[in-house]
């Protein structure tokens, strides 16, 4: 993967990965839901 942060040095290589870890799934949305928004 091409390094996001500029300079590609230790510290932005850790903030990288703690920021975007590679191991990362995104959880199962809920079931839909009925949602009412009231504005005054």
């Amino acid at each position: 993967m091409a390094a996001l942060l500029s300079p590609d040095d230790e510290h932005n290589q850790a903030l990288e990965r703690a920021d975007h870890p590679a191991d990362w799934v995104n959880p199962t949305p809920q079931p839909r839901y009925q949602l009412v928004v009231a504005r005054a």
